[in-house]
């Protein structure tokens, strides 16, 4: 229902979410996170969205910033952000079961408890059962491209103070999706082989929101983040970490200034096969980040100014700046003219540095394998 987003699907587990016509199956531009924690996947650059399935009855709203966002939300954010936000437990309170089916579509179910824990502390408790029945092509064949996932987790909201909001919030997944991909080695021709895959993980998620004053308030977030995946020809055990800090600051009601800092660590140990092979296995970056926003109404209800940039180092793309400066002129109710000048930046995917995969000809006789190397050099786009 936005404008200038593209959504497509792909197969039953395959989806591919764009801004502004630039589509295609690694969306390396489009950053995605759900309650500030990152799902952009850095080994392709893309998302997983067969893993990410919040119960939709818990969101309270999801942010698209079309165009590029990198001062506030860093690299990767080129042509846009999507931010799925979850609702307070306080608004989730009582029981709630939920279940649906449909025709080519699949079967659903979802329950949900939530309570509270004396007057500051509210919870919820939930999980959910999801199964795609798979695509069929243009004959109506099955494609053998199911999908199924279960997940189970908890959130936790406490007013500690008049001025004072701790989250906590925990989340486990296991899942199995279905293909058909072609399979080859050295020895045997390739051939097409209706494959499984697993897919599991979890996260832990805190957050603390203090409240100075009316014109000063801090977020202090910190995630750690575990997935798993393995198919054929590929298996890849993550880690992410991160801890970030912002500070809002009010001059006066027309001027604002946002800072914060982060940092974030991701760590993986990739498999290797015939088909695809990492060099080195171990992949590890770490990004330090800073930034500082201003945002002014010079003309109050009608010209509204905002500038800023940030500052990264990522241990594997270097140091990289990301400055913007954006106006808005309101004319009259009916009418937004913006324009925008800004700096955007894409770092080097893992497989784009480090891959080795080998691919078969099919139709040379023998087969010949090609092989596409990465650049441990490449820098950020």
């Amino acid at each position: 229902m936005v404008p200038g987003l593209h959504v497509g699907q792909q197969s039953a587990h395959v989806w591919v979410v764009a801004a502004r016509g630039f589509s295609g199956l690694f969306n390396r531009a489009m950053l995605v996170l759900i309650d500030g924690r990152l799902v952009y996947n850095l080994l392709f650059g893309g998302v997983w969205w067969d893993v990410q399935d919040p119960p939709l009855e818990d969101i309270e709203r999801i942010e698209v910033i079309r165009g590029p966002g990198g001062t506030l939300w860093g690299a990767n954010a080129v042509n846009g952000v999507i931010n799925i936000i979850t609702k307070d437990s306080s608004k989730t309170q009582g029981a709630m079961v939920s279940t649906s089916a449909g025709v080519n579509e699949g079967y659903s179910a979802r329950v949900r408890y939530g309570g509270e824990g004396g007057d500051k502390l509210t919870y919820r408790i939930y999980g959910t059962s999801n199964y795609w029945l798979p695509s069929v092509n243009a004959s109506g064949v099955d494609n053998y491209d199911a999908w199924s996932i279960s997940q189970g987790g908890m959130r936790l909201d406490w007013n500690a103070s008049q001025n004072d909001t701790i989250t906590f919030d925990g989340q486990g997944y296991s899942g199995r999706t279905r293909d058909a991909l072609p399979v080859f080695s050295p020895v045997a021709p390739p051939a097409l082989v209706n494959i499984s895959s697993i897919m599991k993980g979890g996260h832990v998620l805190g957050r603390w929101r203090h409240k100075f004053n009316d014109r000063s308030t801090t977020d202090l977030l910190g995630y750690c983040d575990w997935t798993f995946r393995s198919e054929e020809g590929f298996l890849e055990p993550r880690n992410v970490c991160d801890v970030e800090f912002q500070h809002n600051y009010s001059f006066t009601d027309h001027q604002t200034l946002t800072w914060g800092g982060a940092v974030l660590t991701t760590k993986a140990t990739e498999q290797n096969t015939f088909t695809t092979n990492f060099v080195p296995t171990a992949q590890q970056d770490t990004v330090y980040s800073t930034f500082l926003q201003y945002d002014i109404d010079l003309v109050p209800n009608r010209l509204r100014i905002i500038a800023g940039s940030k500052f990264e180092h990522n241990s594997s793309a270097g140091f990289e700046y990301q400055p913007q400066i954006r106006a808005v002129w309101t004319p009259n109710k009916s009418h937004n003219l913006w324009a925008a000048v800004s700096r955007v930046v894409r770092t080097p995917t893992t497989s784009e540095r480090n891959l080795r995969l080998q691919i078969a000809e099919v139709s040379a006789a023998p087969p010949t394998f090609l092989q596409f190397t990465g650049d441990p050099g490449v820098k950020a786009e």
